[in-house]
């Protein structure tokens, strides 16, 4: 699993772009909802295969993360990094997040 909210790959863009893609779709960890090759981004969703939580966690705790998310990849010097995002364009670091990001690089590297 990732440990970083950023995922750097010494690639160029446009072939990290599809190689990321590649791994998004064989990963299992999230489904490919749209893809952007002029911006380079997955939209996807997270497929969660945990327990559910418990009764009172769901009456009083934090709602669950929102499952969909974009998967970024842009050009960062010599370079390429790859983020997650939430609908508003933020980086996201859940838990969710970090399972895509370690997905991808674990298929990568």
């Amino acid at each position: 699993r990732a440990s970083n909210s950023v995922l750097t790959l010494s690639d160029e863009p446009e072939s990290s772009w599809k190689r990321a893609g590649i791994a998004l779709e064989r990963g299992g960890c999230c489904t490919i909802l749209s893809k952007d090759a002029a911006r380079r981004t997955y939209g996807v969703q997270f497929n969660a295969g945990g327990p559910k939580p418990g009764f009172f966690k769901r009456m009083f705790g934090a709602g669950a993360p929102d499952p969909s998310m974009t998967v970024q990849v842009a050009a960062a010097g010599e370079g390429t990094t790859i983020t997650v995002l939430d609908n508003a364009g933020e980086v996201r670091t859940d838990d969710s997040a970090m399972t895509v990001l370690g997905v991808i690089e674990a298929r990568l590297r």
